[in-house]
């Protein structure tokens, strides 16, 4: 994404940078959308001094992932 915007502020000096920032972006699309399962992991913390120093969960989850296709 950064080259893209490197060789648009090259092409476009003379244009604001919202407009070409909005070109570039216009130039990427979503081509799927996908489910991956993803694996939270959280330290719950805990400040007594008779406990554990914390208290390890893990969950998991489904998230939509979106692809992009470059042009």
């Amino acid at each position: 994404m950064r080259r893209i915007l490197t060789k648009l502020r090259i092409a476009f000096s003379d244009i604001p940078p919202l407009l070409y920032i909005h070109q570039a972006l216009k130039r990427i699309y979503p081509s799927y959308f996908k489910f991956h399962m993803r694996w939270l992991h959280s330290v719950t913390r805990i400040t007594y001094l008779s406990k554990l120093i914390g208290m390890p969960s893990l969950a998991a989850c489904l998230k939509l992932e979106l692809f992009r296709v470059y042009e």
